[in-house]
């Protein structure tokens, strides 16, 4: 398919083909050849003109305009400038549909540099309207229609210091101060390709996926210890919606205070300044040992960009291990710094479960329950390429325990071609015995490994903590909380429960964990992910389900994330 960016050359392929019919030897026969057939190939060259600027406003006061080969500086600009940048395109050779975007290309910027981005807003002509905010691209693609063959054209694109309301530039109502002195550097890209034998082509197709997050409304009480609480791990998220992944492990010092870890951001206008995405509570005051969390939660981000933090406290010691991990709802994916370092014992552990990733970011969750035998080597689990990259890891729980232990881990990855990731365990005396392993991409596929756990009656008759009802589309689910123990003779278990009228009990097991046995006290924490794909027209309710142990979860979220590709 013929296609061009401006930044792009094509190449010009020729096939030179011979066409020979001949026959056997035994009969008469007579040849004739059509020799030096050549099939051209035509091509699609997309060129930049020239480039103008034109301020809507008192030409004595407008910003600087300065226009080095086909790329422009716009300096001193203030609230409420607006103004059009037009580019003369050439098409050279064959009719093409044309794409264009404004794309953020400041790779270092500050937080005047944020500021001033999240400010400014764009629009071709009266083609898209204001485009949307996005964390690491400022718009998506629009169609600016098609483009005849051996033609000049030209395109404006309008800029607005304030927001487009009815198609005038206008100020918003916040503060505008923290954009001074703020630099926004943006490429303005224009794709072109080939109309031709190329029906079902958009421009808005290039896009990456619109997913649609839902959250369950208990996302526990704040306290003030959260307010004053560690931060672990910080993301910076922008504009959209956003689903949120915490874990990690901690080192308990038998320290009085509970051990407490959530996803915590600022809200001024509440009494406590802060508010809380979710929570969970793993452990009571003094106990010692090791122990596994796993936290979720989702955000709305209207204006600008906020920071969500990963904080704990309590329990002797902060996380020695953690990640943080965020998705949106228009396919970014982040990923905090911190994945844990690697380990020969990674290296060298059998993957549990493997999940084949394609091209695109993905975000990468396992989890699962294992039965602990006292063995003298710590229980680890993490996410594993096959090149030995740690995306994740956690060390859950130290040697010479015994019982029952949950364990929850999430990375994220960018790969351009096909790559195996592995959920791999080791030490703890034995592998898990049950286990899920869910990756989801920037491009909409959602994969998930096949064993959910098996099925039980307990399931079927045990109460529903959450709900979410979800629409049609592919999604991926995370249930976590913290329940208090309460040494009754049923082993704690959860699960995510959907109904399933074609199957002997009536319903399906999306994920489960079991992370404690009968007759233990104290506090556990749990984390269970599943994926479901929902036909069109149709609506599924998935339930976050436990029983035993005494007594249901006083700390739980429930958040699913799906959608498909624009």
């Amino acid at each position: 398919m013929n296609k061009k960016k401006i930044t792009i050359s094509l190449s010009v392929i020729a096939v030179v083909a011979a066409i020979v019919i001949s026959g056997t030897t035994a009969f008469f026969s007579d040849t004739e050849t059509s020799a030096g057939n050549v099939f051209q190939a035509g091509g699609l060259n997309l060129l930049i003109k020239d480039i103008t600027h034109l301020y809507d406003g008192d030409s004595e006061n407008a910003p600087v305009f300065t226009k080095s080969g086909f790329s422009f500086e716009l300096d001193d600009i203030k609230p409420l400038d607006e103004g059009t940048i037009t580019y003369k395109l050439e098409n050279e050779e064959n009719e093409a549909y044309l794409c264009a975007r404004v794309k953020d290309a400041n790779e270092n910027p500050g937080s005047n540099d944020e500021a001033l981005k999240s400010m400014l807003n764009f629009k071709f002509s009266d083609l898209s309207g204001t485009f949307p905010h996005e964390f690491s691209e400022w718009s998506k693609w629009v169609s600016l229609g098609t483009m005849p063959a051996a033609t000049e054209q030209s395109y404006s694109v309008n800029y607005c210091f304030g927001i487009y309301e009815n198609g005038e530039c206008v100020l918003d109502d916040i503060d505008y101060n923290p954009a001074q002195k703020g630099k926004a550097v943006i490429d303005i890209e224009f794709y072109a390709v080939q109309t031709r034998n190329n029906d079902g082509f958009t421009c808005e197709g290039m896009n990456p996926p619109l997913y649609t997050i839902l959250s369950s409304d208990d996302h526990g009480d704040a306290s003030q210890n959260y307010a004053d609480a560690s931060i672990v791990d910080t993301l910076t998220l922008g504009e959209g919606d956003w689903k949120i992944t915490g874990t990690g492990a901690a080192n308990l010092g038998g320290d009085a205070t509970a051990f407490n870890c959530g996803l915590r951001v600022a809200d001024t206008g509440s009494g406590t300044d802060y508010k809380m995405l979710g929570k969970v509570n793993p452990a009571m005051g003094h106990e010692t040992g090791r122990v596994g969390f796993g936290v979720v939660g989702s955000l709305t981000v209207e204006n600008g960009s906020q920071d969500v933090d990963l904080v704990c406290y309590g329990g002797g010691n902060l996380p020695f291990e953690h990640n943080l991990v965020a998705i949106s709802d228009n396919g970014i994916i982040l990923s905090s710094g911190d994945h844990g370092t690697t380990a020969t014992g990674y290296a060298t552990a059998s993957p549990i479960e493997t999940l084949t990733l394609g091209e695109g970011s993905w975000k990468i969750t396992g989890t699962g329950a294992v039965s602990l035998t006292g063995d003298a080597t710590a229980l680890n689990c993490g996410i594993r390429t096959d090149d030995n990259l740690l995306l994740s890891k956690q060390n859950s729980a130290v040697g010479s325990e015994t019982g029952r232990v949950g364990f929850s881990v999430v990375g994220a990855i960018t790969v351009t071609e096909d790559t195996d990731v592995h959920l791999v365990c080791y030490g703890g005396g034995a592998l898990p015995f049950e286990q899920n392993f869910v990756a989801i991409s920037d491009n909409g596929i959602i994969l998930s490994s096949s064993d959910h756990g098996d099925a039980s009656g307990s399931y079927a008759s045990a109460s529903a903590v959450q709900t979410l009802t979800l629409g049609e589309g592919d999604w991926k689910i995370t249930g976590t909380g913290a329940a208090n123990l309460g040494g009754d003779a049923t082993a704690f278990n959860c699960g995510l429960r959907v109904v399933d009228t074609g199957s002997g009990t009536g319903y399906k097991m999306l994920g489960k964990v079991n992370p404690a046995v009968g007759n233990e006290t104290g506090r556990v924490g749990f984390s269970v992910v599943g994926s479901l794909t929902v036909a069109a027209g149709e609506t599924e309710d998935v339930d976050l389900v436990c029983y035993g142990g005494g007594n249901a979860p006083f700390e739980h979220n429930l958040v699913a994330i799906g959608g498909s590709a624009n």
